[in-house]
């Protein structure tokens, strides 16, 4: 999808714009422009909840599903499954979203589309591990990285050796996380795959921090801060934000930490 150039280069308004701007052309009328109307309101959807937009998002993704559920279109039905799975975990849903993206793995199978299999079983671990199963997660994360690898998918490596390795650090075990994070960011800059690169920086900061080496925390959480930033991601930022006032509170700072946990919270109370 050309979501995945905007998402991967972290071009979020430029491709709201792009998108808004392909949604004047369609008529919703016109049953020739279904499938086209449906792809393009999935998509602007995830750049707009990237932004932060999180009401306006998920206007626009049950919209998009709505339509693609009654059209021949699995690649454009998976594609909102996971965009509105993502919007459901967001707002604490976990059943609801784990429901979508049971019913894209479903979709996925029945195509042959490996690939996308991979990607609905990465999904369904983060529900898992939201959900208080970290266990399945686990399991989740290995059979998605495990048919990831035999594909020779790179890119949806990346995100699953991300998600995986969070799971450990949450789990206390930051020595086995690093060197998935490691593999993940040379891995992530091999592809091009600029848009996890902040996230396995953060998620190395923590480890850092973990490790009270709260130099190499703070020069690590300020480069996925500047990627962060670039991005416009808000959600991205408010979590650096967080783990650098952790590396700050852990090196005797506690003033830094004060205000760097405080611009955390503004940024995500301006989320909404």
């Amino acid at each position: 999808p050309l979501r995945v150039f905007f998402d991967r280069w972290g071009r979020f308004g430029e491709g709201v714009g792009f998108f808004e701007q392909a949604l004047v052309s369609l008529d919703p009328a016109a049953p020739a422009h279904g499938a086209a109307l449906g792809v393009v309101l999935v998509e602007q959807a995830w750049l707009v909840f990237r932004l932060g937009r999180r009401g306006v998002a998920t206007s626009l993704a049950e919209r998009g599903v709505g339509v693609l559920r009654g059209l021949a279109d699995p690649e454009g039905l998976l594609e909102g499954l996971y965009v509105l799975g993502a919007l459901r975990l967001d707002a604490g849903a976990y059943g609801a979203a784990r429901a979508l993206w049971h019913e894209a793995l479903t979709v996925a199978r029945a195509e042959g589309d490996l690939k996308a299999a991979a990607h609905a079983l990465e999904l369904l671990g983060v529900a898992e591990e939201l959900a208080g199963d970290p266990a399945q997660a686990k399991a989740r994360y290995r059979e998605s990285l495990d048919l990831s690898a035999h594909l020779g998918d790179k890119e949806g490596m990346v995100d699953v050796l991300n998600n995986l390795a969070a799971l450990l650090i949450d789990a206390g075990d930051a020595a086995a996380a690093e060197p998935l994070l490691r593999r993940g960011l040379a891995l992530a800059r091999e592809v091009g795959a600029g848009r996890v690169v902040p996230y396995l920086l953060d998620n190395l900061a923590k480890v850092a921090v973990e490790r009270r080496d709260h130099a190499r925390a703070a020069r690590l959480g300020g480069e996925a801060l500047t990627a962060a930033r670039d991005s416009g991601e808000k959600a991205l930022e408010a979590r650096v934000l967080e783990t650098l006032g952790r590396a700050a509170l852990g090196a005797g700072d506690p003033g830094r930490a004060e205000g760097l946990f405080g611009r955390s919270l503004r940024e995500s109370w301006a989320m909404g």
